[in-house]
């Protein structure tokens, strides 16, 4: 019974990859493209956070899902210096495999503008990548 058990979430496990790879466009080579968005929480009118850490999670994790894509993320603080200022944020970093570029920057413009920050680095790199096997 608990092989049964076992088997079947590992099934449901490969099904839910399988959709979710194909569902965000899965390219066949070896070294897809890897985009990373790093949504700085500040709101571009205020200069400083107005919304919540959980609200912001939220919030993109539904444009990325709502686009076919699966995502990593990652909760960190950033800065950068502007003129004489140095500007702090929490940012939301997101890693998103096997998409296509315009859907990652309808992505970021979707976030960007509901949150209403100033503009959201995407970067964009290759990786190889293989899944572990039983």
């Amino acid at each position: 019974m608990k092989q049964i058990f076992k088997n079947a979430i590992i099934l449901a496990v490969c099904a839910a990859m399988i959709f979710a790879l194909s569902a965000c466009g899965q390219n066949e080579s070896k070294n897809p493209p890897k985009y990373t968005l790093y949504c700085g929480l500040n709101d571009k009118i205020a200069g400083r956070q107005v919304v919540s850490i959980e609200e912001a999670k939220e919030l993109a994790r539904f444009f990325i899902t709502e686009n076919g894509c699966g995502y990593t993320e990652y909760v960190a603080y950033g800065g950068y210096k502007s003129g004489d200022e140095y500007i702090g944020n929490d940012t939301l970093i997101y890693e998103i495999y096997f998409a296509e570029e315009e859907v990652v920057k309808r992505i970021a413009a979707e976030i960007q503008s509901e949150l209403n920050l100033n503009p959201i680095l995407i970067s964009e790199g290759t990786t190889e990548y293989q899944f572990s096997e039983q």
